[in-house]
């Protein structure tokens, strides 16, 4: 699976870059057929402001997908961008579970992971509705491991991370429906096998929507 995921991420963002070519030169050619419509309307007088939620897969990576198995998470974004600008700010928290594989602990058990995260994005100037972007940041990971059918944890920590990915806008009027991939660096800390040091690197992909910027 692990080689066929960036694959798929490359055919995806291939595909969507051809879809903003043809979007952009209807668009173009709108515009010369019609002067007075500007061929992109998306520059404002004021700030941005959107708001989306999303949800998807989690895929553990190093050390991490030793003890775990894929995982699933939800998201939720605010993201604000200045006027006219490419470049915007974006806060969201996530929710991640995955299920510990036999032998971690005595019982079986899971693995939750509460992030809040802050990111730069750069959205890749195009006059189309499919609109790329970088984005990168950092953020706070609460990670939580425990037995099913358990009152505490047996490991709970929280430690500081680092983020990167790429994602894809579509436009639909109001609104973008996204399909994003990022990966999640926790600093080290006992992860796993607890007492022992571990990374911990996870990579969610997920398709969402957004309203506004």
């Amino acid at each position: 699976m692990r080689h066929i995921l960036p694959w798929g991420l490359a055919v995806v963002l291939a595909v969507a870059l051809d879809a903003a070519a043809l979007d952009a030169q209807a668009t173009n050619a709108q515009y010369l057929t019609d002067p007075q419509q500007p061929a992109d309307n998306s520059a404002g007088d004021s700030w941005g402001i959107g708001f989306g939620l999303g949800g998807g897969v989690v895929i553990p990576t190093g050390t991490f997908k030793n003890h775990n198995k894929v995982g699933w998470d939800g998201m939720a974004l605010l993201r604000f961008r200045p006027p006219g600008s490419p470049v915007g700010f974006q806060v969201d928290g996530s929710y991640m579970q995955t299920r510990l594989k036999s032998g971690i602990i005595s019982s079986p058990g899971k693995t939750k992971i509460f992030s809040g995260t802050a990111d730069l994005v750069f959205t890749i100037p195009t006059p189309a509705r499919v609109r790329p972007y970088l984005l990168a940041g950092a953020g706070i990971y609460g990670v939580r491991i425990r037995s099913d059918g358990a009152s505490s944890d047996a490991f709970k920590k929280t430690k500081f991370g680092l983020n990167g990915g790429l994602g894809i806008d579509f436009g639909a009027g109001p609104a973008n429906i996204f399909i994003e991939a990022r990966y999640h660096n926790v600093f080290d800390g006992t992860i796993n096998d607890i007492g022992s040091p571990s990374g911990l690197g996870i990579i969610p992909i997920n398709l969402g929507f957004r309203i506004g910027a």
